[in-house]
């Protein structure tokens, strides 16, 4: 397990929403269960079905080592489980590959395919059928509007993948690396007149590179291509035709010429370190080592396709420090559930999204590694729009890296929707797209240290939303962004560090860092938003702000559109109650010039050697631009060279914005962390001061002797068990691995357990006021609460501290009592003030009538003598 790097003082914790455990945190009393090969429990799923048998918490320790499923792990209908990995335990779909087992190609057929030298006389292979892996998956298509109708649906998705050291690699390709070739002709620009796989577009062109000509016998080869934006990839099969066009499929069209290009899955292209082909047929893989592969390694080979962990309708879920990895599909997937924590887990090698949190309350991920992934990171939909509950949800503390090796676009490190969760002090880089995306409404993304993302796209942003008008009351605060640089694109097309793309409207930015930033933000038009009081510092490109929704971006405002932002605004009653109260200004939206980006402000921002400021005339005259400046030197901060931006006190920044907003720098990216163990096993709590006096019990008229005296715990009094069952009666049981007491009388039974406040009666449940504990190596039981549900008559004697228990005749017994459970005294106290209210009362009452009034004229007197007993 990587240990998180710290980047902030303890005081960050005043300032977010969560907390770090601290050392004097409460325990929790818990009953444990093992799992290993030499523990009871084999495999994490029959542990997980135990614990939902038991009362109260159950801790699940893995013993170290991989955990390789067959089946997804599910947890449903569950509570209060948590399961621990200690940083040793994995749990895992892929298969290893031992580097020992591969061996020099000497096929004339295969080696006469790959076009390169150095490819021939590197390639090595191994026959997985040899290993004992049948399942060798597939190659899918994948990417922006990829899919089909049912019948196809296989054909989708996230193909077999091969890592070593938690990286992917590369699919033997061409051209390597992030190189591409481009279209040059298109002859089929794609149309629904043609389409394969259910609804996909058939395309055809040509591109700049002959290189094609020594694929003639390719099979399986795939084609991702940007045919139309930078925004909008597909990975599908693409075929060479016999006149040298590239026939493939397109999920955008019409396609254009001079677009990136390039080829996957080719035996023929196997050159570099790192780079792999499967022959689907053979079952063989082929290989050129990793550079710095050693003769003892592993290398992980995923065809898994099944999630690793489905937790569903559950509550009071937490993995911790657990390892997760080598999936096509997802790794966590979380969907109604309350309180769902994913805390110092690392998390690696899913195909899609790897942590999905769906329809939940309170749930997230923690002081967790996220990284290398075929899709995004974590996403999040949870909160009642409608109503605007939030869903208090969260990503916090996370490193999220290396996201996005297949599906490239759309698939974010974070993805927020919903109502009212939380990014927070987060670090997140190398990412082909979005770092962060969101919509829904009064989500916070604060405290995050983003770069080094949007690598292989434009006309995109690190932070992202858009098109939405719905989309309301959402703040973005305290981020650093940093070190994000344009691709060589031919769209004409550029990068942001905060995008609101197509009239996006009410979102406030501020108390942001923008250092050597492509550009630094693109508002789309729209309206109510807000860019004030951040700091940007040698960014080339201005922040812009234009006025779309008056020009080009109509179609999409159309009131006739289903699609467009007004049917999106309409689906909820934006006029009246709790989304009038927050988002007032939206009742006369349609009555106010919509398309206009009005009611914008740009204000006390401060730059230095940057491109400043580029807005249409409608931004300035119908919004509030002002008091923007320029500085004129570094000495404003804390430390420009070693890049700490912390504005000085005395720097000119106050001097030309009195009330700039200091910007806790130091606070923003990940913090350091400790996780700790609070959990005890159940019953080894201290129990509460006992009450000094000696406290009696009498059954039938015959005292009963403890060896540990009597105690009163929350007005109850408890005794020892195997004492007051034998006096009663009863057999009883004692079950040690969950710390359960069964006891028998006649036709009766009662169940109780340690440091649990429910009891069964026959199977009926009822809550205790005083939980059974264990003091001085015995266990004491509430008395009342047993002597009542064996049919007992219990009384309390104030001035002898006695409790008094008989048996009554069984046909005085009856349900009206039963469950009920009164304190000691309280029972005292209603006999004498039965007897005061007999001789006061001249009207007759039912018995009901007068069992209520006498419960009422004694509870606070009971509870006031138990206090001066104290």
């Amino acid at each position: 397990m990587k240990k998180l790097t710290a980047f902030v003082l303890a005081a960050i914790m005043v300032l977010s929403m969560f907390t770090v455990i601290s050392a004097d945190t409460q325990k929790v009393e818990a009953t444990f269960i093992k799992v290993g090969a030499n523990e009871q429990y084999k495999d994490i799923q029959s542990a997980i079905d135990a614990a939902k048998g038991i009362e109260g918490t159950v801790v699940i320790d893995l013993a170290e080592g991989d955990y390789t499923l067959t089946d997804t792990i599910s947890i449903e209908n569950a509570s209060d489980i948590v399961i621990r990995g200690n940083g040793k335990a994995s749990i895992r779909g892929s298969r290893d590959i031992p580097f020992s087992a591969f061996s020099k190609v000497t096929d004339e057929a295969v080696l006469n395919r790959i076009v390169e030298k150095k490819g021939k006389e590197a390639v090595v292979s191994v026959k997985l059928a040899d290993l004992g892996i049948t399942d060798l998956g597939s190659m899918r298509a994948i990417g922006f509007g990829v899919g089909g109708t049912e019948e196809y649906a296989d054909q989708f998705g996230y193909s077999t993948t091969l890592t070593y050291n938690d990286e992917y690699l590369d699919n033997a390709q061409y051209p390597n690396g992030t190189d591409y070739v481009y279209t040059s002709s298109i002859k089929t620009e794609g149309s629904d007149d043609e389409v394969e796989y259910g609804k996909m577009k058939v395309v055809r062109y040509t591109i700049n590179d002959a290189r094609f000509k020594k694929w003639s016998e390719a099979k399986d080869m795939y084609a991702l291509g940007w045919y139309v934006h930078d925004w909008a990839e597909t990975v599908a099969p693409a075929t060479v035709e016999a006149d040298g066009t590239i026939k493939s499929v397109s999920g955008y069209a019409p396609i254009k010429a001079d677009r990136r290009v390039k080829f996957l899955n080719l035996l023929e292209e196997l050159d570099v370190p790192g780079e792999w082909y499967l022959d689907f047929e053979s079952g063989i893989l082929y290989l050129i080592p990793p550079t710095d592969i050693k003769a003892d390694d592993t290398l992980s080979f995923n065809a898994f396709d099944k999630n690793l962990v489905d937790i569903t309708n559950s509550k009071n879920i937490t993995f911790q420090g657990v390892r997760f990895a080598g999936t096509r599909r997802t790794a966590i997937n979380v969907s109604g559930c309350e309180n769902v924590e994913i805390n110092d887990c690392d998390i690696t090698n899913s195909g899609e999204t790897a942590v999905i949190i769906t329809d939940s309350k309170k749930s997230g991920v923690k002081n967790s590694y996220v990284h290398d992934l075929g899709s995004g990171g974590i996403s999040i939909t949870a909160g009642d729009r409608a109503t605007l509950t939030p869903g208090e949800c969260y990503v916090e503390n996370c490193h999220i890296e290396g996201i996005m090796n297949h599906k490239r676009t759309y698939a974010s490190g974070i993805s927020l929707g919903g109502c009212g969760n939380i990014a927070s002090h987060n670090e997140i880089n190398d990412s082909p797209h979005f770092a962060i995306s969101y919509g829904g409404n009064n989500q916070v993304i604060e405290y995050n240290n983003i770069y080094n993302v949007c690598t292989d796209t434009s006309d995109t942003g690190a932070i992202y939303t858009g098109r939405d008008w719905s989309t309301q009351g959402n703040e973005i605060r305290y981020n650093y962004f940093h070190d994000l640089e344009m691709i060589n694109a031919t769209t004409g097309t550029e990068m942001q560090a905060v995008y609101l793309d197509d009239t996006h409207s009410s979102t406030k930015v501020y108390n942001n860092v923008f250092y050597r930033c492509d550009s630094v933000a693109l508002y789309g038009g729209g309206r109510y938003n807000t860019f004030e009081n951040n700091v940007i510092l040698e960014c080339r490109k201005p922040f812009v702000m234009d006025a779309r929704g008056e020009t080009w971006t109509q179609p999409w405002l159309n009131p006739e559109d289903p699609s467009s932002t007004y049917k999106k605004l309409k689906a909820f009653d934006y006029k009246n109650g709790v989304w009038a109260e927050q988002y007032p200004y939206l009742s006369d939206i349609l009555e106010d010039e919509p398309l206009i980006p009005k009611h914008n402000v740009i204000k006390n921002n401060a730059e230095y050697r940057s491109a400043g400021y580029s807005l249409h005339n409608d931004v300035v005259k119908y919004g509030t631009v002002e008091n923007n400046i320029e500085i004129s030197n570094t000495n404003c901060f804390a430390d420009y060279r070693n890049k700490d931006f912390t504005v000085k006190e005395d720097s000119e920044i106050y001097e030309k914005i009195p009330d700039f907003t200091a910007i806790p720098f130091k606070e923003i990216g990940r913090y350091d962390y400790t996780v700790e163990d609070v959990y005890v096993e159940k019953g080894t709590l201290p129990a509460p001061e006992p009450v000094k006096e000696e406290i009696k019990v009498i059954v039938n008229d015959e005292p009963v002797v403890f060896d540990v005296a009597p105690t009163i715990i929350n007005d109850r009094t408890m005794v020892p068990l195997r004492a007051i069952f034998e006096a009663l009666g009863a057999d009883v049981d004692w079950d040690d691995a969950t710390k359960t007491i069964t006891a028998v009388k006649d036709s009766t039974t009662i169940k109780m357990q340690i440091g649990n406040d429910k009891m069964t009666k026959d199977g009926v449940e009822s809550t205790l006021d005083s939980a059974p504990v264990i003091i001085d190596s015995r266990t004491l039981v509430p008395v009342r609460a047993i002597a009542e549900s064996f049919g007992s008559d219990v009384s309390w004697e104030a001035e002898t501290k006695t409790v008094i228990v008989k048996d009554l005749p069984k046909e005085e017994v009856t349900d009206e009592t039963e469950g009920e459970e009164k304190t000691d005294e309280e029972a005292s106290e209603e006999e004498e003030n039965t007897e005061e209210s007999s001789e006061e009362t001249t009207e007759e009452t039912t018995d009901e009538e007068a069992s209520e009034e006498t419960s009422e004229t004694t509870e606070d007197k009971a509870e006031a003598e138990t206090e001066s007993e104290k």
